[in-house]
């Protein structure tokens, strides 16, 4: 790593610590996984922690960060595996869940204090959960390597080799359609994008380069096509503008399909592969938003024409063959987290069905006294209170209040968001706080 990345890894690791204290974030949903096996069973990463629904967003319970093991501006990778299991990713490594949320451990001391910067549970094998993790090692360098579980999370091995040591590790993705292909996206030497093919089960890797991506603007792995493994979307994610990408030759080549100045915060494929979709969303902090950029964006993966099919911000995509869920704003949309189930149409906007307020979060998970979740109850009445979830004590509505009466003016809790993209903010915060832990150590 040069001295201008290193440079930037001290700046913003100063600022991202001082700010992360108090967590001062706006509430806002980012991440939604459904249970193939149970569809009804919802888990959504939020700002706040992580939210749990078993009746299909009719209700929700909150499972606090604390309770997880991280905290401050992280934002977590989550999965559900074949039992139902909640696995997570932290900068402390991999936690998981065989009881719903109530409880939450490290099944396997070899990721314990490695920075799990992503994991995916396989659509196909859902007992197979791979995990990318990516430590500081020193001098510029990091150890990146591929872990793979064939029992849900329990226990782990590595994958081949590690990746080259001037590799910050940022996605990771398998071929549905090929297990022993697999998919890395990352920063290299010198800041530059770059994107790794291995066709052999993580025993050897491809480097290429990510055309356009730099610390600035960082490659994420969007999906791989369900049926041809050769085919990847990646998007470049930054302050500025925002690009998808995609290869027809497992990174061979790259074509630019789509851009737009603004946050493209959600990405998803349709179940057949025919469809892609992209949402453009405001994290709330530091960086500008236009609203005219904002909005779900929609084309065939045929001709990649993209027309823009619903106005407001998209802060998460999922899309099942149920349907399409979506993070919107509820001060915006009127919806936190919505669901169509309507087939969608070029023409004609998608009408969501509300499944989340912040008012309608209903409280910490009912679990054990002695569970891992038992900071979540001294922690809720302050969290409620911010939600406008808590029952009013003048017998009013209650519900939050917009922080500011023009919905455009980005004036609400300070979150950085300037320079390189927020997940690549994480990926160096993380990295510090190894180094330091492995300083205090030696």
């Amino acid at each position: 790593m040069n001295s201008r990345i290193a440079r930037s890894l001290a700046v913003l690791t100063f600022a991202l610590t001082t700010t992360a204290l108090a967590n001062g974030r706006f509430p806002l949903a980012q991440q939604l996984i459904v249970d193939p096996k149970a569809p009804d069973r919802l888990v959504l990463r939020a700002t706040y922690g992580l939210l749990v629904s078993d009746d299909h967003g009719q209700s929700w319970s909150w499972i606090c960060e604390q309770s997880i093991g991280y905290g401050g501006v992280e934002d977590p990778s989550v999965g559900t595996t074949l039992s139902g299991a909640i696995v997570v990713g932290i900068f402390d490594g991999f936690r998981r869940s065989a009881d719903g949320g109530c409880n939450f451990s490290f099944p396997d001391s070899k990721l314990e204090g490695r920075y799990a910067v992503d994991l995916t549970v396989s659509p196909v094998d859902r007992k197979r959960v791979l995990v990318l993790t990516s430590n500081g090692v020193g001098g510029g360098q990091f150890d990146t390597r591929v872990w793979e579980s064939l029992d849900e999370g329990l226990t782990f091995a590595q994958l081949g080799s590690e990746l080259p040591s001037d590799l910050l590790g940022l996605t990771l993705d398998p071929a549905p359609s090929d297990a022993d292909r697999i998919y890395v996206s990352g920063i290299g030497p010198a800041g530059v994008g770059v994107f790794y093919t291995s066709t052999d089960r993580g025993q050897s890797w491809t480097p290429h380069a990510v055309p356009g991506a730099d610390i600035q603007s960082s490659p994420f792995i969007g999906a791989v096509h369900p049926t041809e493994p050769s085919i990847v979307y990646v998007r470049t994610a930054g302050s500025g503008q925002n690009r998808l990408l995609v290869t027809q030759d497992s990174g061979a080549s790259f074509t630019e399909v789509f851009a737009a100045q603004g946050r493209m915060l959600g990405f998803a494929l349709s179940p057949d592969g025919g469809s892609v979709l992209l949402g453009y969303g405001d994290p709330k902090g530091g960086t500008p938003i236009d609203p005219a950029t904002l909005g779900l964006y929609l084309a065939s993966t045929s001709d990649h024409q993209f027309a823009r099919i619903h106005d407001g911000p998209i802060n998460c995509l999922t899309w099942t063959s149920a349907g399409l869920y979506a993070c919107g704003s509820q001060f915006v949309q009127g919806f936190e987290l919505g669901f169509t189930p309507a087939a969608l149409s070029s023409s004609s906007a998608p009408a969501f069905e509300t499944l989340l307020k912040l008012t309608t979060v209903g409280g910490p998970l009912a679990c054990e006294a002695s569970s891992t979740t038992a900071p979540c109850v001294g922690l809720w009445p302050g969290l409620c209170d911010t939600l406008g979830a808590c029952e009013p004590a003048d017998g009013g509505t209650g519900g939050p209040a917009p922080a500011t009466d023009d919905p455009g003016c980005d004036c609400r809790a300070p979150r950085p968001e300037g320079g390189p993209a927020a997940w690549l903010l994480a990926a160096l915060l993380g990295t510090a706080l190894i180094l330091r832990r492995n300083a205090s150590r030696r």
